[in-house]
């Protein structure tokens, strides 16, 4: 068996195991609880945080857009921003490929090539997984938490010397690739890239710190401000690498209900329902980046 054959299989199994923690945790729950979320005020700021939500998407475009110039060395013009967006919502879509597929349009209105496409693409993947464990890193070297997964504790030494493993096997897979020179002909770039790519990153987890305040009422001190964005960059994480489930779902709501209640001294019926709230918006966000991206002017 090729091991992208067992990885998309561990995926799905992974996804399944979500799913089915989920659903336990459903039976076991006062559901009666999340009804009490369900207001107008909620529901009018869940739709301001889903026009927030997609207008962080045009952070990761317009990375997209300076990784195509990097690719292939040619004046990338704005219209590759609406294709982006456009795409977005399409990896809810079984096989969790068909955002990627939808970019190669852009070779039908420029002089770029299916493969200067394809290799921007992996690049995105690649900037993505850096910029979230660059994120993941400095959380576990400068905020001092540790948290406990079915037994066993880990303390901020594990959880960087994890992520630093990672980050270094990111880096060695951009080296197999001979993609290194690129960072050295195009150091300007490469940092706008990285910024790009970590601002959206911010935004993403600042959502679910805005819907944990407003919605459900949590009252943040400077430790768990910190803690909630290290969780929700690594449940980022998680969802994005799992193969088999599309835009993380399962994963990361599975992730918000292990990691949070302790720290945020909440229920688990409070947690979910910020969790059920931020995957409402970030699905409603990107289905607000297909409208802009009709908005958007295709041609400079």
């Amino acid at each position: 068996m090729e091991i992208k054959q067992l990885s998309t299989y561990v995926g799905r199994l992974l996804t399944l195991l979500s799913f089915g923690f989920l659903g336990y945790l459903l039976t076991r729950l006062d559901l009666s609880k999340l009804t009490i979320y369900i207001t107008p005020l909620a529901l009018f700021y869940s739709l301001i945080l889903m026009i927030f939500f997609a207008a962080i998407y045009f952070f990761n475009a317009s990375a997209w857009r300076d990784m195509l110039k990097l690719i292939s060395g040619k004046n990338v013009t704005v219209s590759a921003i609406p294709i982006y967006l456009e795409t977005v919502v399409m990896k809810y879509l079984p096989g969790n490929i068909f955002q990627f597929l939808g970019r190669h349009q852009l070779s039908k209105k420029s002089d770029l090539t299916h493969k200067e496409i394809l290799l921007s693409n992996s690049l995105e993947i690649l900037f993505l997984l850096l910029s979230v464990l660059i994120l993941l890193v400095s959380g576990g070297l400068f905020f001092d938490f540790s948290f406990e997964i079915f037994g066993y504790q880990l303390d901020r030494v594990k959880i960087s010397l994890f992520f630093v493993l990672l980050l270094i096997g990111v880096g060695g897979v951009l080296y197999a690739k001979g993609i290194t020179h690129y960072f050295l002909n195009h150091k300007r770039l490469i940092v706008m890239i990285l910024i790009k790519n970590t601002l959206f990153l911010f935004g993403s987890a600042l959502t679910l710190v805005a819907i944990l305040d407003l919605i459900v009422g949590v009252d943040f001190d400077m430790r768990s401000f910190f803690y909630l964005l290290f969780v929700a960059w690594l449940a980022w994480l998680l969802g994005f690498v799992v193969p088999g489930s599309p835009g993380g779902i399962g994963i990361r709501e599975s992730v918000y209900v292990v990691l949070l209640p302790p720290i945020l001294h909440l229920t688990q019926e409070s947690i979910l329902a910020g969790a059920l709230y931020y995957r409402i918006v970030s699905i409603g966000g990107e289905a607000l980046t297909y409208v802009a991206s009709k908005l958007f002017p295709k041609r400079d």
